[in-house]
């Protein structure tokens, strides 16, 4: 089996207490993760203007996306992530699986989070 190289994006406009359990937990799912520095950045594209706390990882894995996607979907909703809040512009949590090896799954946090800025 074969190691893939992983990249997430880790965010939350309610509170910076949700991105640190949610690095406790990767960190015992994906041993070996490393994050980067944890960012406080204004809103992209939303209405609600709460500052986000972001902060990107990198790790290592046997996993495919389509295992690692539902363990990134159960640590949100144990954070408390609802439909109903998403509508609302609450996120409580955010984790985005946003590269697989060479394949960039969300262009636009690549852009924002691990692009080269000019």
């Amino acid at each position: 089996m074969s190691q893939h190289t992983c990249y997430l994006t880790l965010g939350s406009n309610v509170s910076a207490a949700y991105v640190r359990v949610a690095r406790e937990r990767l960190t015992r799912l994906f041993p070996g993760i490393r994050f980067g520095t944890e960012q406080q950045t204004l809103p992209v594209g939303l209405r609600n203007p709460a500052p986000f706390t972001n902060q990107t990882a990198r790790f290592e894995t046997i996993l495919t996306p389509e295992e690692i996607l539902p363990l990134l979907k159960h640590l949100e909703a144990a954070a408390g992530r609802t439909p109903a809040e998403k509508a609302r512009e609450i996120i409580r949590l955010d984790i985005d699986l946003v590269c697989y090896d060479q394949q960039i799954l969300r262009p636009e946090n690549w852009a924002l989070f691990f692009a080269p800025q000019p």
